[in-house]
């Protein structure tokens, strides 16, 4: 049950995606590159990633060894910093726009959070660069154990937040995302890359 308590009830919130809705959707991008390297199958390499990404991705297994397990070799923490990790902070930044609009939506009085999976390399990067230092909330699903599309990981935030589901705005680029929020009575929208969602925020009032 979600408190009511206040005005927490009545305000606005942005719940946002990271990967494909605020930064570039890079995971494919990275597998292409290193089955250039290793000369190994892309589409191998992406259905290992869909097999056994999401215990990297809910605090179970390192980032570093689902690569290795992904490729078939045992990455060291050098080799996994200056290929993978280095390939993902190429594209691991909010592009200017986006960053305008988010700052006037706040000023109009909207709080935003983020709902985002990640595993635990992405999301320490992102805590030190403090990529969402503006964001009022920000939730890793490598820090709770938990991830999207389940409803749980979506009601984590929405408690926190106390915020009742009519009054959230929730963006993400994946359909399994959307049909939860809307299970849950957010108001969701499927959007991807940044010029959809540049223009669908500059709209935003």
């Amino acid at each position: 049950m979600i408190p009511s308590k206040g005005t927490h009830h009545t305000q606005k919130w942005l719940v946002l995606d990271a990967h494909g809705v605020l930064l570039h959707s890079s995971e494919y991008w990275i597998l292409r590159h290193l089955a250039k390297w290793y000369h190994l199958s892309l589409w191998k390499l992406k259905i290992n990633w869909l097999f056994k990404h999401i215990p990297a991705q809910t605090g179970k297994m390192p980032a570093r060894v689902l690569y290795s397990s992904i490729i078939g070799k045992d990455l060291s923490k050098s080799q996994f910093e200056t290929q993978v990790m280095r390939l993902y902070k190429k594209r691991a930044f909010i592009p200017k726009p986006i960053q305008k609009e988010l700052q006037r939506l706040k000023r109009a009085g909207w709080k935003i959070a983020l709902l985002s999976n990640m595993n635990e390399a992405q999301a320490h990067y992102h805590r030190e660069a403090q990529t969402f230092k503006g964001f009022d909330e920000v939730f890793f699903s490598w820090e709770h154990h938990n991830m999207k599309p389940f409803p749980s990981f979506f009601s984590s935030l929405q408690h926190k937040i106390r915020a009742r589901g009519n009054n959230i705005l929730f963006i993400d680029d994946h359909w399994e995302n959307i049909f939860t929020g809307m299970l849950l009575g957010w108001n969701s929208i499927k959007l991807r890359e940044a010029k959809e969602v540049w223009l669908f925020l500059k709209d935003l009032k």
